[in-house]
Parts: structure tokens; sequence; C-alpha cells
């Protein structure tokens, strides 16, 4: 089981990124952890439903482990998934973090906490490069909220594509 993961899944791009480059890597996912928002019966993330998490994690034939939380207790519940996936001799948790320095810290420290490694398979790479890899892979993902002070209210709801891509670059916005 050296080569088990779980991968904490917020459903987004960079996530997804994350698990494929670990599959690539003849590595074993053997959970999706989602944080799990029980007010708002979605994900924290990205507001995804529970069906819809269940439906993607049977798709891909990987457990899919919730931890569920009001926000009062979040990072407890979150360790306690850790927790939970280490008694199936997972010791390893993979993160699609990119570059915000506080947010890998906090991870690490869940994951110490859990008595389990984090490992962060993109961070510090090109964010422009790793959307033309996620795009080159084949991966889709739509453009769910816009900040309107960076991007016009006309991205909402475009597909990211090299195209799209490409116009944000022209615009100088880094923001992927």
């Amino acid at each position: 089981m050296n080569n088990s993961f779980v991968l904490s899944f917020s459903t987004g791009k960079d996530s997804t990124l994350a698990l494929y480059r670990m599959v690539q890597a003849g590595r074993i996912p053997q959970a999706l952890l989602v944080t799990y928002n029980t007010v708002q019966d979605r994900s924290w993330f990205h507001g995804v439903t529970r069906s819809l998490l269940e439906r993607f994690a049977d798709s891909l034939a990987i457990p899919l482990v919730l931890a569920e939380t009001d926000g009062s207790d979040y990072e407890a519940c979150f360790e306690q998934a850790l927790v939970q996936c280490k008694t199936r001799w997972l010791h390893v948790c993979v993160f699609g973090d990119i570059d915000i320095e506080a947010h890998r810290i906090w991870c690490q420290e869940r994951c110490a906490h859990a008595g389990i490694e984090a490992e962060f398979p993109l961070w510090r790479q090109n964010r422009e490069a790793l959307m033309r890899e996620f795009i080159t892979a084949g991966f889709k993902a739509m453009i769910k909220i816009v900040d309107t002070d960076l991007l016009s209210k006309d991205f909402l709801g475009k597909f990211i594509t090299d195209d799209v891509v490409s116009e944000i670059r022209r615009m100088r916005i880094v923001c992927f």
C-alpha cells in the first residue's frame, strides 16, 4: 500500500489535476476526501451536492469520505476523516494546492495531527502551464465564479479552453 493515497478533493481543476498526476505516476487513489457543508448541504469549496459527489466517486471507483461539518469544527472534522483514512493503511494525503503558503501549512498541520504525510504534486508550478496540462489531458472545467474587479462577468459559464486561457493571459491576469 506504499503507493496508495487519499486525495483531499475540492472537486476543482487543481485537485483533479493532482489526482491525474498521481495516477499517471503509478500511485493508487484509495479515497476522495471532501469537506462537506452540513448547513448548505454541499461541498465547501465548489458547492457540489452529495449525490453528484457520490456519482463522481462511483464513476472513478474510488470511495468517497466526507468530512461533514457546519464549519464550527472544520479542522477537527477534517483531521478525524484523515484518521479514518489512516485506519485503512493510508499514510499520505495529496492536495492540489499550488502556491498559497498559509493553506499548505494548514494542510500539513492537519496531516501531522492525524499522523500522516501531506503531499503537493502541483506545488510552486506555473499556473498557466498547469491549466494547459489540465486541458491537454482532456479535462473540462467551467468558470463558476468571477471576480469582476479582474474579469468580465462574461466569463461566467465559459468552459476553460486554450482560447479562454489565452484571452485571460492577454489581459495580464494570473488567476488560473
